[in-house]
């Protein structure tokens, strides 16, 4: 039988490796999807250049592995990154199909 407490420990256990696989996440070397690197022009980089510094044609979004938890529940961490290897404004994407969970 699950009691209201047992489910709270399920739902923070959840929450746990979400987190921690986000925190894994951002220590991958990651993927250039747009920028720096790639075919595609990085809109925001102007802006990035201005707000954190260097030039703007050294900026790139990165995504990182996708990952999967027991749950089904999928996402992957974006965010961008200069030429120096500084990581700006990391956020959780959740694909298209992914319709297990919440968001």
């Amino acid at each position: 039988m699950i009691t209201e407490g047992t489910a709270s420990n399920v739902v923070d256990a959840v929450k746990l490796g979400r987190q921690l696989a986000s925190e894994a996440q951002m220590s991958e070397e990651g993927t250039a999807i747009v920028g720096a690197g790639t075919d595609t022009d990085l809109r925001q980089a102007e802006r990035l250049a201005q707000q954190y510094g260097g030039s703007s044609i050294d900026y790139m979004k990165m995504t990182s592995s996708s990952y999967q938890g027991s749950d089904g529940f999928q996402f992957e961490t974006h965010w961008y990154q200069n030429g120096d290897g500084g990581i700006f404004e990391p956020k959780t994407k959740f694909p298209d199909n992914s319709n297990v969970g919440y968001k």
